[in-house]
């Protein structure tokens, strides 16, 4: 029963018991003084509760003998419960039956013909106290913060005793899974040839090695259901066999699952094929008809998460500037950064070390998280170094977000070695050890933008909108895919400029701060339709300084004062240059409009690219076979190649596909251009 709707034993029988009145039936025989507690036969005084004498008139008070005294019946209750003995726990092998067998007790004496002896319980609660006194539940008290609506209180571990304890659990979930296959399975074998269980999950973590054990647990569940089916139908046990698959798909798709989850399913047996290597798989995996299931009957249109719009960015910033709670201005920098670094929530939480890059002045202007683990990782371009995530200090607004971030870490005590980048608060306002997780993040998001922590109708904002906003920003002014790559820490074909370069994000941090610099401005509205994202282009001339008439002075303005582009559209003359202002006044008379949209608007200069080898007019190219490198030969020459070498076995000359990669022999082609 609620504490808030507890009943007295006098309410509970129906009989009002209201103080200086008799109750009916009930009352001290005459001449009789009532007993002390301490000294009723059956009552032990350690065993009685102080709340038993908490009342209003004490128990061996004098009263008188020719008048009645009234009988407090919930106080004598309460005193027969707190008469009783508490019961002592027990192990299992002390009760029931098991004492029987376990020892040497008597049967007789272990059951009573009066039932089971009454224990008065270890924890008594006692009368509910006025409502004035009463403690704030534990959910009210939580109230008293903004993030309390968000933040889910969860063990507080970092994210790499987190990841430690999800792979552990997924590896586990994986033992348990292959017990389940076939005894003549070879990762059956293999896995029961140990005689211990920890050598055989030592096993399994150097299998999954490298492994997000997020994967791996998704993986094994789809398995575990597919198992499950099995066994159901009565069907050979695992590695399945392709008419089962199939017969479990048309199963699924019936029972109304998406084809998204069938999808799942299918990357579950692909993923034991080839991690596990699991040859039996074989005919499961290039299965035409398994495929086809797995396919969705109507085009349904992905739902991704929409990029922040230019308000809701500035929103965020006033937050932080002058938020009304200090852990909304934390998460809004904390979010800031994550945007303005195109990261996802996920790897900047698992950032290794954060750096601060400052100018002269001790400015801050740029903000760095080294990540280690992140997407991306195990690519050939990432491997054997920490991913380097580059927030600008100056993004949409004027003010510089990053000081105002560090003042209100330095206001919560915060270190970025110890606490990371964004640590979930505790109840009582204290960072805590573990990250805020993604969904915590957009629910604060949400909170702070729209006032409301759930999902919004016809938009899907999250917290991978963060890392979407700039990159969406790019792809609408038309920035070089390239680039764009590079913004999004995505793997490119050019990994070797990449490795000699020492600080490859150099170029795509420069385009992106003049992206920011045009919407901050106003000549970019990204928030727009097509027609009217742009709103002013200026023609980038030559090198030379551009010299802009005015009708009271002259004066040219240098190079430095013009931001270099690197998208379609205008070289962006900064605001704080002189003689910015009526600068088309003087020039409007002599320049038509005609010509004005001539020179207004230039094509992109598309970026210079690698073609692939051709052989010159004269020649025909050979390949070798392994070493791929191409040679030339003359036409009318069948044996020896313009090097001095000769045709081998190897060599070939029908199929060629080269790339623009692809190796050769430089003695053949320097000689053909001769």
């Amino acid at each position: 029963m609620d504490d808030g709707a507890e009943q007295s034993f006098c309410e509970f029988l129906g009989i009002e018991n209201h103080d200086g009145h008799e109750l009916p039936g009930v009352s001290t025989p005459d001449g009789l003084e009532e007993q002390p507690e301490s000294e009723k036969p059956g009552v032990e005084p350690s065993v009685l509760s102080p709340s038993v004498f908490d009342e209003t008139v004490p128990l061996n008070s004098d009263r008188d003998s020719s008048s009645s005294a009234t009988f407090d019946i919930d106080k004598q209750v309460r005193i027969a419960l707190q008469s009783q003995r508490v019961a002592v726990p027990k192990q299992l092998w002390e009760t029931g039956v098991w004492q029987l067998i376990f020892t040497n007790q008597n049967p007789a004496d272990s059951f009573s013909v009066f039932g089971q002896e009454l224990h008065r319980p270890s924890i008594f609660q006692g009368p509910v106290a006025a409502s004035d006194d009463v403690e704030p539940s534990s959910k009210k008290a939580r109230g008293k913060h903004r993030f309390d609506r968000v933040v889910r209180f969860k063990p507080d571990l970092t994210w790499k005793e987190q990841t430690d304890a999800a792979l552990q659990s997924s590896v586990k979930l994986w033992y348990l899974l292959i017990g389940r296959w076939k005894r003549e399975s070879a990762m059956y074998i293999e896995l029961h040839e140990f005689r211990w269980e920890g050598d055989a999950i030592t096993m399994l973590l150097d299998i999954f090695a490298a492994r997000s054990p997020y994967t791996l647990r998704k993986r094994a569940l789809a398995l575990m259901h597919i198992c499950d089916y099995l066994e159901l139908h009565w069907c050979p046990a695992f590695p399945i066999l392709e008419k089962d698959m199939y017969a479990f798909l048309c199963y699924e798709r019936d029972s109304g699952a998406p084809s998204s989850r069938l999808k799942g399913y299918m990357q579950s047996i692909n993923f034991c094929r080839f991690v596990l290597d699991l040859k039996e798989l074989d005919e499961v995996v290039n299965s035409a008809r398994c495929r086809g299931t797995t396919k969705p009957k109507s085009v349904v249109e992905r739902n991704q998460t929409s990029p922040l719009k230019v308000e809701e960015v500035k929103l965020l910033h006033s937050t932080l500037t002058s938020g009304s709670e200090l852990w909304d201005r934390m998460f809004s920098g904390a979010a800031l950064f994550c945007l303005y670094a195109r990261a996802r929530w996920g790897d900047l939480m698992r950032a290794e070390k954060v750096l601060i890059d400052r100018d002269n002045s001790g400015v801050a202007c740029y903000l760095e998280a080294r990540v280690g683990s992140h997407k991306t990782m195990q690519s050939q371009q990432h491997r054997h170094q920490f991913l380097p995530m580059v927030a600008t200090a100056k993004g949409l607004v004027e003010s510089n977000w990053i000081e105002e971030w560090l003042e209100v870490r330095n206001c919560l005590s915060l270190d970025f070695s110890r606490d990371g980048v964004m640590p979930a608060p505790q109840p009582d306002g204290q960072p805590g050890a573990r990250p805020l997780d993604s969904q915590e993040a957009a629910g604060w998001l949400r909170l702070i933008l729209f006032g409301d922590a759930l999902p919004v109708e016809g938009r899907k904002v999250a917290s991978h909108s963060l890392k979407t906003t700039t990159l969406s920003y790019a792809a609408k002014r038309g920035l070089d895919i390239n680039l764009r790559l590079q913004l999004g820490y995505h793997t490119q074909p050019f990994r070797m400029g990449l490795t000699y370069s020492r600080d490859g994000a150099a170029a795509s941090i420069s385009a992106l701060e003049q992206l920011l610099c045009e919407v901050r401005l106003g000549l970019f509205r990204p928030d727009e339709t097509r027609s009217g994202r742009v709103m002013q282009q200026v023609t980038a001339q030559s090198s030379d300084p551009i010299v802009i008439k005015d009708e009271e002075e002259s004066r040219p303005v240098e190079p430095s004062m013009v931001h270099q582009s690197a998208f379609p559209g205008a070289n962006i003359i900064d605001s704080n240059s002189p003689n910015l202002e009526g600068t088309s006044s003087s020039d409007s008379d002599s320049t038509s409009g005609s010509e004005m949209e001539e020179t207004t608007f230039e094509p992109y200069a598309t970026p210079g690219k690698f073609e692939p080898p051709s052989a010159p007019e004269g020649f025909h190219m050979w390949q070798h076979k392994k070493s791929r490198i191409l040679h030339l030969m003359e036409n009318q020459n069948n044996l020896v190649f313009t090097c001095g070498r000769s045709v081998g076995p190897f060599h070939t000359k029908e199929g060629l596909h080269p790339r623009y990669d692809t190796p050769i022999c430089w003695s053949c082609f320097n000689k053909a251009r001769q």
